[in-house]
């Protein structure tokens, strides 16, 4: 554990020093995010059991990232942020007797320290927004975990369920407004695992994202406007 501190804190502080070295504009990405889980079975169920956490749960998010290599049409923009995935399930209180006498919401949810690299096509009108469209890589480093399943026994199961490291895909689509050397704006992502979420189980995420970002360049004697072609 000590040692994966220690790793996360390493890659933090190289990813800040490469945003430092080779920035065009800082960002900054803040909102919520809608996440389930698709191929959680539980095993004392028959084999056409449904899936398990396929209830959306709406977790903040957050991250911080530069753009560079702005070539007019497209730039390269690298994040590093956190995001919750996982989801909730509607389980029910049985008597002795087999009878449901109570229902309840559980969840189990992973925190993950992300890093992305995406490649932004965009294109800007006349009167400053800029429409952008970008694609890109994601690693994902799980850093914590929450499981409220109610019963002790398989709440202390669930600690540690998650994949140390998974890679994913982060999709985007963004308009913002631009003004002098900032601009403000709006962006949607589809950010899917690709690889084994859970240990030993073929689940898999839907998560998307929904944040408000704020831009500042850094360009000294230029609006971010002018980086950009126009209509």
């Amino acid at each position: 554990m000590i040692m994966r501190k220690k790793s996360l804190w390493g890659i933090v502080c190289l990813s800040c020093v490469s945003f430092a070295m080779s920035a065009q504009t800082l960002k900054v990405e803040g909102g919520i995010g809608f996440s389930s889980l698709r191929g959680w079975t539980i095993p004392i169920e028959t084999m056409n059991a449904p899936d398990r956490f396929t209830e959306k749960i709406y977790p903040f998010q957050f991250s911080i990232g530069a753009e560079y290599l702005d070539k007019g049409w497209f730039h390269l923009s690298s994040n590093i942020g956190i995001q919750r995935k996982g989801g909730k399930d509607k389980f029910l209180d049985m008597d002795g007797n087999g009878a449901a006498i109570n229902e309840d919401y559980l969840t189990f949810a992973g925190t993950f320290l992300s890093l992305n690299t995406l490649f932004d096509v965009k294109k800007t009108s006349h009167d400053g927004y800029t429409f952008y469209a970008g694609v890109g890589p994601e690693l994902n480093i799980s850093i914590g975990e929450t499981a409220e399943l109610g019963v002790p026994e398989l709440d202390e199961q669930s600690s540690d369920l998650f994949c140390p490291v998974n890679l994913g895909l982060r999709c985007e689509l963004g308009v913002k407004k631009q003004f002098q050397r900032t601009a403000i704006g709006l962006v949607a992502a589809y950010r899917p695992t690709l690889t084994h979420l859970i240990k030993n189980m073929d689940v898999r995420d839907r998560t998307f994202t929904l944040g408000i970002t704020f831009d500042f360049n850094l360009s000294r004697g230029n609006s971010i406007s002018t980086t950009t072609r126009a209509w």
